[in-house]
C-alpha cells in the first residue's frame, strides 16, 4: 500500500473507485452467502441432503473467500 507523504494529499477519484471496487467484492460476496443459506434453508426438494449441504457450503465458503480477496486486493 503506498502512503503518500505529509502534506500531500491523495487523489480523491482513486481513493472513491478502490472503495468502489471494494463495495463490488463485498456485494458479490453477499450474493453467494445468501445462495447459500438460501440453497440450505429454502429448497428442500433440490437434490439429497447432503449434496444440497455441501452446495450450501461451498457457496458460503467461496463467500467468505472473495470477502477476504476483496479485502486484501483494497489494501493494496
Amino acid at each position: 500500500m503506498k502512503i503518500s507523504r505529509l502534506g500531500e494529499a491523495p487523489d480523491y477519484r482513486f481513493s472513491l473507485a478502490n472503495e468502489r471496487t471494494f463495495l463490488a467484492w463485498i456485494r458479490t460476496a453477499l450474493g453467494f452467502l445468501a445462495a447459500g443459506v438460501g440453497l440450505a434453508q429454502l429448497a428442500p426438494d433440490f437434490a439429497t441432503p447432503l449434496i444440497r449441504e455441501i452446495l450450501a457450503l461451498l457457496l458460503c465458503l467461496f463467500a467468505g473467500g472473495m470477502a477476504i480477496y476483496g479485502y486484501l486486493r483494497w489494501l493494496n
